[in-house]
């Protein structure tokens, strides 16, 4: 990119007459930097890796910064953030792409069906995203969870596209494993809850993927709600070795969509919600825990078939049953 031109698009102020007049590709991680780059960083020490790589020009923010090497050019800039969104706003304009804001289901489901290179996701840290953007090719698949932010990158972005399905032959075996046939394919003990049945089907649809049931690896052994059982001794044990097991998302929108369809299909056992103390005004009925020490206090105390954890991951409860873990008794499986 000519280096008057990324000035005017940066809206920054030039701080010397370079020797060059373009750079080559725009780097926010000094480990890929090559010579020519541009390096936008406030870190003097990474700056001076750069200049010391080869960079053609460094964008920077401090007035602490110093200009160490008068032949590149050196751009200060108000805000450093913002200096990635317009550069990123402005590599997508020029493309034509799919992109769409998705949940963290459809990302998830998304993700089972074609992995992660069939797709490029862009997370809600946009300074660790600028090279994975420079990279995208036309017609690609671009995915994010943060609306916010492609409003600012990519404002033509679309929702990703949720139909209604009509189904047949529908038996809900648990809230993990549906059967159901649609478009003369019989989905037999599908390990899909029932009311994540439309948002599979209209991702199997865009996608072109013709017979799921071979086509998607795995798709046998799917688990879209990760389910942790565990036995009397809080000890975790294999799927549906027992009656007691514990579901846990980091996502509050997650949670909400789900919740309603557990309560209402899952009348069979006694359901417990569990929320950081930080979405206690979101959901009702509900306990809450401030940190791993009540977490842990509540997955030991509490009556429950299932115990639906909102605000921690899988592996922090693993990890919490694991460090608590009694010694072997009768009532181990």
């Amino acid at each position: 990119m000519n280096i008057s031109s990324l000035v005017d698009l940066i809206d920054g102020d030039l701080k010397n007459p370079p020797s060059i007049s373009f750079v080559y590709n725009i780097q926010t991680d000094v480990e890929r930097l090559k010579n020519g780059d541009l390096f936008i960083s406030n870190n003097e020490t990474n700056i001076k890796k750069a200049v010391e790589k080869g960079a053609f020009g460094i964008v920077y923010q401090s007035d602490l910064i110093n200009i160490t090497d008068k032949e590149i050019a050196w751009i200060k800039v108000k805000d450093i953030e913002e200096v990635i969104i317009k550069i990123s706003r402005y590599v997508l304009s020029n493309l034509e792409l799919n992109i769409f804001y998705v949940d963290e289901v459809v990302l998830d489901i998304i993700d089972l069906c074609i992995g992660h290179g069939g797709y490029v996701y862009i997370n809600d840290d946009i300074s660790t995203e600028l090279s994975k953007i420079q990279a995208i090719e036309p017609n690609q698949l671009v995915l994010s969870t943060d609306k916010i932010l492609l409003q600012k990158i990519y404002p033509s972005y679309k929702n990703f596209p949720i139909k209604n399905y009509n189904l047949s032959n529908i038996t809900i075996h648990s809230i993990f494993e549906t059967t159901f046939s649609y478009n003369g394919i019989l989905y037999s003990r599908a390990k899909i809850p029932f009311f994540y049945i439309d948002l599979f089907l209209s991702i199997v649809e865009y996608l072109k993927i013709e017979n799921p049931i071979n086509d998607i690896s795995g798709f046998k052994k799917w688990n879209l709600l990760s389910p942790i059982f565990i036995n009397k001794s809080f000890k975790q044990i294999d799927f549906g070795r027992s009656d007691k097991f514990i579901i846990s998302t980091k996502s509050i929108n997650r949670a909400i969509t789900a919740l309603s369809h557990i309560q209402k299909n899952f009348k069979y056992g006694k359901v417990h919600i569990l929320l950081d103390k930080s979405y206690s005004k979101l959901i009702k009925n509900a306990f809450f825990y401030e940190d791993a020490e009540e977490l842990e206090f509540f997955i030991k105390t509490l009556s429950y078939n299932l115990l639906y954890i909102v605000g921690t991951s899988s592996e922090d409860i693993i990890s919490i049953l694991q460090k608590t873990q009694q010694g072997p008794t009768l009532f181990d499986n």
